[in-house]
């Protein structure tokens, strides 16, 4: 994806809604946290402060975040690998966060109905299921962006950032 495209779906989508795929808003809550340890949570270990603030720039252009259930349910459960006061401390940026989103949600069992669910799961299909122009979607999980794209989802993949930005 070249710059002008990345450009033209955060401009379509800013006033609209922004989902952040799992891994990335793990490594957003970690990079506010504790930029420092970015690298050292295995988690978040192949990203960079670099990317976090890359991160950063990308949601500071939209006015509204949405998530879905399970992304939160992974998000959190991740933070659970943290040692304390650490994870009481991520867990409270999620907490803040979560007041202020909008949260979408379908039934586990609708979705485990889903052609791709074997392959997918539940978080990833979930994903899948939102409306065609609802949101704009960031992920660095690459077969789950082909899914979405195939469902004429708006989906920008974090490696094309990193490649146009870096």
């Amino acid at each position: 994806m070249n710059l002008q495209l990345l450009v033209r779906q955060i401009q379509l989508y800013r006033r609209r809604e922004l989902l952040i795929d799992t891994n990335l808003l793990l490594l957003y809550f970690v990079g506010a946290s504790r930029p420092d340890r970015i690298r050292s949570f295995n988690r978040t270990s192949r990203y960079s402060v670099d990317d976090f603030a890359l991160l950063e720039q990308v949601i500071s252009q939209f006015k509204r975040m949405t998530t879905t259930p399970h992304v939160l349910t992974e998000v959190s459960n991740l933070m659970g690998q943290c040692e304390e006061p650490w994870r009481s401390d991520l867990r409270g940026w999620l907490s803040a966060a979560i007041a202020g989103w909008n949260e979408t949600s379908t039934a586990s069992r609708s979705l485990a109905k889903a052609g791709h669910f074997p392959r997918f799961g539940l978080t990833d299909t979930a994903i899948a299921d939102l409306a065609p122009g609802s949101c704009l979607i960031l992920t660095d999980d690459r077969p789950l962006a082909g899914l979405l794209e195939a469902k004429g989802l708006a989906v920008i993949r974090f490696s094309d950032l990193q490649s146009i930005c870096f």
